[in-house]
């Protein structure tokens, strides 16, 4: 392996970068060049390049399986150690996140349902994007209390994240009358819920 520039080596494009990431992610796996490809929506010729790149600098190994190569991760490097870290940090970084809206939401009874959705949801976001949030909340009159929290949630996120929270904030029969909209599908289908209460999730069954 190089000892010197390795980031430089290794981690100079977004393709390098996911099929790190890929294979860090899931260190047991092993993958053909075609199979990680497609998983990656990028070209095989691209993909095999940066994977014998990896080879030579001892991040994989390339078992010979029939007529196909298979590449595992080598879990012994002193590269992957300490990529896998910093995965891990992003990971993290996506958690806390969560769990910072889950806690403070979770106190106030009013609400129901939370789901972050949009473009964070679908892990397309830019570094400027707001945290797309739909709130659920019994009646009309518990939705500005559910504002107030929200803004205490952005005072939090913006030195931190950068980002604050565009808030979607609905009561029970607001909701249903909006079934047939394309947000009401946007949300159920793409959303990730954080925080559903009891009576929501039976009433979903």
């Amino acid at each position: 392996m190089k000892f010197h520039n390795t980031l430089e080596e290794m981690f100079a494009s977004k393709v390098k970068i996911a099929v790190m990431k890929l294979m860090c992610l899931n260190p047991e796996r092993k993958y053909s060049g075609r199979e990680m490809a497609r998983l990656l929506n990028q070209s095989a010729s691209r993909v095999l390049e940066v994977l014998e790149l990896f080879r030579k600098n001892a991040v994989v190994h390339r078992e010979t399986v029939g007529r196909s190569s298979q590449w595992g991760l080598n879990k012994e490097s002193i590269v992957v150690e300490e990529v896998s870290s910093l995965i891990n940090v992003e990971r993290k970084i996506y958690m806390a996140l969560k769990a910072r809206i889950y806690e403070t939401l979770i106190r106030e009874k009013s609400i129901q349902k939370v789901v972050l959705y949009g473009s964070v949801a679908r892990k397309k976001e830019k570094p400027e994007s707001d945290i797309d949030v739909f709130i659920l909340v019994t009646t009309k009159k518990d939705k500005e209390l559910a504002a107030e929290l929200v803004g205490k949630l952005n005072k939090y996120l913006l030195p931190r994240y950068g980002n604050v929270i565009s808030e979607s904030i609905y009561s029970e029969r607001e909701w249903k009358d909006m079934e047939k909209t394309k947000m009401f599908k946007k949300i159920e289908s793409e959303g990730e819920i954080i925080l559903i209460r009891e009576k929501i999730r039976d009433e979903m069954r």
